[in-house]
């Protein structure tokens, strides 16, 4: 059970591929300016999104239970 740990915080790892894919966008290239500016929108609307839902999920996410074992152990 310990290995799906990571999985129980699901923010992080949507929080984590949009950071990603907003990353890829921005540093994309292309000899289509029209394909590169829509591009470049892309990656300005995904990082805007990964901006606002690490803020509105900031207070809501669970702490890990990977942090909290060093109290049982006593």
């Amino acid at each position: 059970m310990k290995y799906l740990l990571p999985f129980k915080n699901w923010r992080i790892v949507v929080l984590t591929i949009l950071a990603a894919l907003a990353l890829a966008f921005a540093a994309g290239d292309c000899d289509n300016l029209v394909l590169f500016f829509v591009t470049k929108v892309i990656a300005v609307i995904l990082g805007f999104a990964t901006h606002k839902l690490s803020k509105r999920w900031d207070g809501k996410m669970p702490e890990l239970e990977v942090f909290n074992d060093n109290e049982e152990e006593d």
